[in-house]
């Protein structure tokens, strides 16, 4: 789990956008959990958007998000909260907690793979960790590709195949 910082808060028209100190690797369709801002921000949320400018409404027509275009407000993130609205403030005492928890192959499924069908608690733990470890391994490289993969199931076959494989070399690494 990662960490962040808030710096500021705003909540209008039932969608609150926050940002943080520093630039995170979260991205729209992710969830966060803040904490420390007080109601109605803290909770678990999914981001909707990453605006660089002050919200200033929703357009009533389109149910669009509007901008001050003359206020840069970088690291934001925006989400639907309900709530009265809350004037744009700095406020630094505030989290974002974002976790990374992809499931794109289990210990389970690496253990009948190599032919473990009996494993003690200790194969089971090493398996687990190299399983995790190699999930996120794999969803951070496709991130930096530019694909934003859900964290469970698998995007695909090959995705799955090449954590799978991942997994057995990371075995393998640690076992010399």
């Amino acid at each position: 789990m990662t960490t962040y910082n808030t710096a500021s808060k705003q909540l209008l028209s039932n969608y609150a956008c926050i940002s943080t100190l520093e630039p995170t690797e979260i991205v729209v369709g992710q969830s966060i959990t803040v904490g420390s801002l007080g109601a109605p921000f803290n909770g678990t949320f999914t981001v909707l958007e990453m605006p660089a400018f002050l919200l200033s409404g929703v357009d009533s027509t389109t149910g669009e998000f509007q901008y001050d275009i003359t206020q840069a407000i970088p690291n934001q993130l925006l989400f639907a909260c309900t709530g009265d609205d809350v004037e744009f403030v700095k406020i630094f005492t505030g989290t974002v907690a974002y976790t990374q928890t992809a499931n794109w192959c289990t210990a389970a499924e690496i253990l009948t793979y190599i032919g473990i069908a009996t494993a003690t608690a200790d194969d089971t733990t090493f398996v687990t960790q190299c399983a995790s470890a190699a999930n996120i391994f794999c969803y951070r490289r496709r991130q930096e590709c530019g694909y934003f993969d859900a964290l469970t199931p698998a995007p695909s076959g090959d995705v799955k195949k090449n954590a799978d494989i991942l997994t057995r070399l990371h075995q393998r690494r640690l076992a010399m």
